[in-house]
């Protein structure tokens, strides 16, 4: 599973914040590519021209913020890997394992 941070254009003149959780490249039903991913929208916003040093500084708050969460993901990713592969080591092969642990990770951050 790949986390990363994105941002989407709005007609606002801002971008929205969100984390993308990529999990794999599949074929579905009709033999067609398929991108499993899941988002999680950060309800923070930058603004696409800031006027102002109070924009710019509210820019750079919510990316600083956003990158944050973003490091926290990938660390609670990385903490449940590894006890994912503690608990199962010997018992599952890889696929197994990442399929377990895409599992927790829907669960754990509600991503349906």
């Amino acid at each position: 599973m790949r986390i990363t941070l994105k941002k989407k254009k709005l007609k606002t003149r801002k971008y929205s914040l969100y984390i993308e959780y990529y999990k794999y490249l599949g074929i579905d039903n009709n033999g067609t590519q398929k991108h499993y991913r899941k988002t999680e929208y950060l309800s923070k916003y930058l603004i696409i021209e800031p006027k102002n040093e109070i924009e710019r500084i509210k820019n750079r708050e919510n990316l600083c913020f956003a990158q944050e969460v973003l490091k926290y993901r990938m660390k609670q990713l990385d903490e449940l890997t590894l006890l994912m592969l503690r608990k199962n080591l010997g018992k599952l092969n890889l696929k197994d394992i990442h399929k377990k642990i895409e599992k927790e990770m829907i669960i754990k951050f509600n991503l349906h």
